[in-house]
């Protein structure tokens, strides 16, 4: 896993080890961050199930000027803190271990939006809708700002969308990327 663009383009991240992370392909996260381009400069990314914390590294690498990554496994938080720190982005970022409802909770309570949010949640959550629903009503998503949600490719939101002004589906495989524009 590398990252695809930026001032750390072709810096390679520590790999995932195991079956407990899904990381996004190259291919799909090169594709997630050309519909991004003109969003990322000085943007506020919110990286949720950051897994290795690739998404949120590479906004960070294309000009966001800060990161938040959440994420609920020990191994996980690790590798994040490790890969941030082989492209020297410590100082940009912070690190948050716990349940992503529970943090979204608190960063809603703090008052805290961002720009820019990824969510990669496990393909076969049934929460879907309901996470995004608690982004939206702590607030955490800026006016003009755009979530990433990633599920696998025969899912449907069953809930209503239409407070979104803008949305961009992309299908790649088994992984369905939702562009939520607000």
């Amino acid at each position: 896993m590398r990252i695809i663009g930026g001032i750390h383009k072709g810096r390679k991240l520590k790999p995932v080890k195991g079956l407990k992370i899904r990381p996004t392909t190259d291919k799909v996260r090169e594709s997630i961050f050309n519909v991004l381009a003109d969003k990322l400069e000085g943007a506020v990314v919110l990286d949720l199930f950051a897994g290795s914390g690739a998404m949120g590294i590479e906004a960070l690498s294309r000009g966001a000027a800060c990161a938040t990554f959440v994420d609920r496994d020990f191994d996980s938080i690790n590798l994040i803190k490790s890969n941030l720190e082989l492209v020297n982005e410590i100082g940009n970022s912070k690190v948050l271990k716990g349940d992503v409802f529970s943090i979204c909770r608190r960063l809603g309570r703090q008052a805290q939006g961002y720009s820019i949010i990824f969510a990669d949640p496990p393909y076969r959550s049934v929460f879907h809708d309901e996470l995004v629903g608690l982004i939206l009503s702590n607030c955490l998503l800026l006016p003009m700002g755009v979530m990433v949600y990633e599920t696998g490719s025969q899912f449907e939101f069953s809930e209503n969308l239409d407070c979104f002004k803008e949305i961009k589906i992309k299908t790649y495989g088994d992984t369905k990327t939702w562009f939520l524009f607000l």
